[in-house]
């Protein structure tokens, strides 16, 4: 009895076939990497929505007391942790700059206000960060792209967060986000808070 041997006959890809798997993961490699890095850059942003939320509720707190906002040009950590020796890792740089408005339109600084500290919004402001490489992203803002109109007898803060989302990139681009809190006659001498917006800065 004579046992035929079936060999099995081994078939490679085709040319054909394999530029065809190259173009499909092309296709989904172009469509995955940019909302990989969509999700990557909205988590870290996430950072800042519950801390500009605490520094807000400090400075409604403080200005109850003082009738003033407190300006800081370094409100993290002080503001918001009580243990700044054990402070959370962070992305962003937080700023609290206030100002008060007088009745006669007058901007308020420390030589015509008890001393106190105080930025003045027609001057605009000079949004600066640094990054883990060392380049900071630098942009100036002026009140109107802050929406904010001065009126008299009005205090004012923006409570503002600012990074390079890509540190390894060498342009400047920052992602700002900021909240103001506005206090007035047309608000009824209450504390007014402003959503979260944010804009991107820089070139």
């Amino acid at each position: 009895m004579i046992n035929s041997i079936t060999r099995a006959t081994h078939k490679g890809f085709t040319l054909i076939e394999l530029m065809i798997s190259i173009v499909i993961l092309g296709i989904i490699a172009a469509i995955a990497i940019p909302t990989y890095k969509t999700y990557v850059s909205n988590a870290k942003i996430a950072e800042a929505y519950p801390t500009i939320d605490e520094l807000s509720k400090r400075q409604i707190s403080f200005f109850s007391d003082q009738k003033y906002f407190e300006s800081s040009t370094w409100a993290y950590p002080q503001l918001v942790w009580d243990d700044p020796d054990n402070r959370p890792n962070r992305r962003f740089d937080y700023t609290t700059p206030a100002g008060k408005i007088l009745a006669d339109g007058t901007e308020c600084s420390a030589a015509i206000c008890d001393g106190h500290v105080f930025d003045q919004l027609s001057l605009g402001f000079s949004m600066t960060t640094s990054s883990p490489s060392g380049t900071k992203c630098q942009q100036e803002l002026e009140q109107e792209e802050l929406g904010i109109k001065l009126v008299d007898n009005m205090d004012w803060t923006i409570i503002r967060a600012m990074q390079r989302m890509d540190p390894v990139n060498t342009t400047t681009t920052c992602t700002f986000l900021f909240r103001h809190i506005l206090v007035s006659p047309d608000t009824n001498g209450v504390p007014v808070t402003s959503p979260v917006l944010k804009i991107n800065l820089g070139k």
